[in-house]
């Protein structure tokens, strides 16, 4: 039933193209009476971010998408709290929950329906196999296609090749990044 009262609001989501959503969203009233983008600028200056910087990489990561020749924008933070996710939370509004990939979890299709999303957002990533093997990681932070394992007891024939153009954000810690350097 929810899905049928929101649905005005996911055809314009899925509409538009992902900074054409941004825009849009930019229109509407904040949700937070106005605090997000004081405490979004304080996090960043107390971070030392330049925030032009900041918002001029989020949106062109937005605009180009995934791309071979696109990096993938990491927030790292040495200990937590610095205000990484904060800075990245409003983007699952924008786009809606159902668009948004979320940290994959252990088994067997952890990225099933990553060719429906239109951001992804790997909120406390940990860069280990625990998850996706470290190949498959390469693969698609570098903008590569990569292949997704569909389970074949649901009508699937074989697994699908995705060349989609989510583009991913990435929250971490100092420490997981520690055995990649």
């Amino acid at each position: 039933v929810w899905t049928w009262e929101a649905v005005d609001e996911t055809l314009a989501r899925a509409g538009g193209t992902r900074v054409e959503n941004l825009a849009a969203a930019c229109l509407t009233p904040f949700t937070c009476s106005g605090q997000w983008p004081y405490w979004a600028m304080q996090s960043l200056s107390l971070n030392g971010i330049d925030p032009g910087y900041f918002w001029h990489t989020l949106y062109m990561s937005l605009h180009d998408g995934r791309r071979e020749d696109k990096p993938v924008m990491v927030l790292v933070g040495r200990r937590g709290g610095e205000g990484k996710s904060f800075l990245l939370a409003p983007l699952t509004s924008v786009f809606g929950l159902d668009s948004v990939q979320i940290k994959p979890e252990k088994g067997s299709f952890p990225l099933l329906d990553l060719q429906t999303k239109r951001i992804v957002l790997l909120d406390e990533w940990r860069f280990d196999t625990t998850v996706l093997s470290i190949a498959t990681q390469l693969l698609w932070l570098e903008g590569k296609p990569l292949l997704l394992p569909q389970p074949q007891n649901q009508g699937a024939v074989g697994h699908m090749v995705y060349k989609g153009s989510a583009p991913i954000f990435i929250t971490t810690k100092e420490q997981y990044l520690q055995g990649l350097i």
